[in-house]
């Protein structure tokens, strides 16, 4: 372990940022495989907040000089943590991590080659493959988009990149820094405030892998989490130009998250008809309003209105289902959507893209 405050002798290319709170054994996990990379010119910035366990411990024990720990007074929680560390970070690529996740042995690699190679892009995650809470095992990859206009527009429904896998530009990191007024909820607003000056991509390789457990952020936090979402969710629609009920914002909220009212959505036909009419609202305002790229969003509109038919079929039966998809909202939006299958080749391809 060594301290930030002497200066490096050499600038790594990369620094890997890891805010931490407690956690010991998750941490010492997520350490090693970041010392595991084929990519080796990194430091990794560990920013304890203010953790009761041994962190320090974990640090000292790897007896690696790039791992460097910085600790906070206070807890400030994850977003001052994270401030601090991009702050700290030496390098002009920054790849953000959290410490009960894991990387892949090729993701600093693939990702400072991709970014190399778009230097019009700012921000790029990775696909991601969550455990099993109970018995660990890997689920089902989970795709976010991977070109700047898809993810951008995406991002009017749901947050389209992982935070624990994205690699960014320090100096974007440093301009845009976390808002904490927006809690636990900051990664996401991070990326709509970012997506508005630069561009965010995906890779689609499986890079990272997400441990779900009960001491989670998002589960332990998950009220205040949701009630910080619908706050930023609530400001992307009056920017367009919509104003919502709290009923319209709890069900377009649930059209990505796939829970409605603390249940799983199995959409029914009102519910098919409120999305039918809310998806034409939001494709007639922004061509008004001209925030998103209108191609793109017409794509995920029919990406969201394609998984939300496919979750009907339990509530009102796969002929309903064929009717529905049929009349699609904004009449164009089933023909886009077939397009976008056949561009993706199948269906399991088209959840590739997110959805």
């Amino acid at each position: 372990m060594t301290e930030m405050s002497p200066p490096q002798q050499r600038t790594p290319r990369v620094s890997v940022v890891i805010p931490v709170y407690n956690g010991p054994q998750l941490l010492h996990q997520a350490l090693t495989s970041v010392l595991a990379q084929s990519w080796r010119d990194f430091e990794v910035v560990v920013v304890d907040d203010a953790s009761t366990q041994d962190i320090a411990g974990v640090v000292g024990g790897l007896g690696d000089a790039r791992v460097h720990l910085l600790r906070n007074a206070v807890n400030a929680g994850v977003a001052a943590s994270h401030n601090r560390g991009v702050e700290a970070a030496a390098a002009d690529l920054i790849a953000i991590m959290d410490s009960d996740e894991l990387m892949h042995p090729q993701r600093l690699a693939q990702q400072v080659d991709y970014l190399d190679r778009n230097p019009e892009v700012a921000v790029v995650g990775t696909a991601y493959v969550p455990l099993d809470r109970v018995t660990g095992a890997p689920k089902r990859p989970v795709y976010n988009p991977l070109k700047p206009q898809r993810v951008r527009s995406e991002l009017l429904f749901r947050c389209a990149l992982h935070r624990p896998t994205v690699m960014a530009r320090a100096a974007v990191l440093r301009a845009f820094p976390s808002d904490t007024r927006y809690g636990h909820a900051h990664d996401y607003a991070d990326w709509v405030h970012i997506a508005d000056h630069h561009s965010l991509a995906n890779l689609p390789q499986v890079l990272g892998t997400y441990r779900k457990h009960s001491t989670n952020i998002t589960s332990v936090h998950r009220t205040q989490t949701e009630a910080h979402r619908s706050v930023l969710v609530r400001e992307m629609l009056l920017r367009l130009g919509v104003e919502p009920s709290d009923e319209d914002l709890r069900k377009h909220i649930a059209l990505a998250a796939k829970v409605y009212d603390g249940e799983r959505l199995y959409a029914d036909a009102d519910y098919l008809e409120w999305a039918s009419r809310w998806l034409s609202r939001l494709l007639a305002a922004n061509r008004d309003a001209s925030v998103y790229p209108q191609d793109a969003l017409q794509q995920t509109a029919a990406s969201v209105w394609l998984a939300l038919c496919l979750r009907a079929r339990r509530r009102i039966g796969p002929t309903a289902v064929a009717r529905w998809a049929a009349k699609g909202p904004a009449g164009g939006m089933l023909r886009a959507a077939g397009e976008l299958l056949k561009r993706q080749g199948s269906r399991r391809n088209w959840l590739r893209v997110g959805w």
